[in-house]
């Protein structure tokens, strides 16, 4: 009798979304094993910027009016990508230190839904993205605001710590 494979490491599931004070990207959960690589990143930033939808409550001629921002892997800061976001996103911030995650939403976001998700017994791949998609899906709008107005306290705290990690 054969034995079956048992895996060392838990399989990787890579997502990605956008999100801001008014809009919110659909969320993208990558079909790929492996780990996105640059050309399959262009291909997400390209389908999903700029956002097509804003929230309901969004003033009339703020459509239009976001930035882009991402980290520095190095997925995102190929030539390819680059130029794309130089004619698609030309407001997107382009100076953004890789360790820098206590100045992201999105990284604030990811946690928030990190505890959502550890409220559900995940038993599959499967599970796990039929509830992150769900759990994105009914993110509030409240908490996406917390965050984005939260900002000018986290930029407080990191410079009253010296650059060192906040407490957000």
């Amino acid at each position: 009798m054969k034995k079956a494979k048992v895996s060392k490491h838990a399989p990787k599931l890579m997502v990605w979304g956008g999100i801001g004070y008014y809009f919110k990207t659909p969320l993208v959960i990558c079909k790929q094993k492996a780990n996105l690589n640059s050309r399959g990143y262009l291909n997400i930033l390209k389908k999903h910027l700029p956002p097509k939808t804003t929230n309901q409550d969004c003033p009339q001629g703020k459509e239009d009016d976001w930035k882009f921002l991402q980290d520095n892997a190095a997925i995102h800061k190929t030539d390819d990508v680059m130029d794309y976001l130089e004619k698609e996103a030309p407001y997107y911030i382009r100076k953004y230190s890789p360790n820098s995650p206590d100045f992201n939403i999105i990284e604030d976001i990811w946690s928030q839904m990190n505890e959502e998700l550890n409220k559900y017994k995940i038993t599959s791949l499967g599970s796990l993205k039929r509830h992150l998609k769900q759990i994105w899906k009914n993110l509030s709008w409240n908490k996406v605001r917390r965050s984005v107005d939260s900002l000018p306290n986290r930029l407080n705290e990191c410079i009253k710590l010296n650059g060192e990690r906040t407490s957000y």
